[in-house]
């Protein structure tokens, strides 16, 4: 999969201001299957400002290893505003500096269908 230049120099400016500021990030991602986090250690020195991330693409994953509510996984579904908010702010190395957290599902997988395909949720959360 080739990756839009505008986007490897987002990436590399990510980097960069994070190197400036003294800061991290981590990933907690599903239906990426870990693109973000491959994304960003595809940059030079990136292991400076990324100590790492979850791929949590089942609900399993997200309850157990992330924390996130078992009871919200199963009202909402795992494509949700409250589900992205509780990987973030209880996902993966809550202690350090900056997190993101990205979620996509690119189509129907026969799981609540009435959710439109291509919706994704993005939380950031500083810390």
């Amino acid at each position: 999969m080739s990756v839009p230049h505008s986007r490897i120099i987002r990436i590399q400016l990510l980097v960069q201001l994070l190197k400036e500021r003294n800061l991290t990030v981590a990933t907690a991602e599903s239906c990426t299957g870990g693109l973000l986090g491959k994304q960003i250690t595809d940059v030079p020195g990136s292991s400076a400002v990324y100590p790492g991330g979850v791929i949590s693409y089942c609900n399993r994953i997200k309850r157990d290893i992330l924390g996130v509510d078992g009871d919200l996984l199963d009202i909402l579904g795992p494509v949700s505003e409250p589900v992205a908010r509780q990987m973030a702010e209880k996902g993966p190395l809550r202690h350090r500096g900056r997190r993101r957290y990205r979620d996509h599902r690119p189509g129907r997988t026969g799981f609540r269908r009435q959710r439109p395909a291509g919706r994704s949720c993005v939380r950031g959360r500083c810390g």
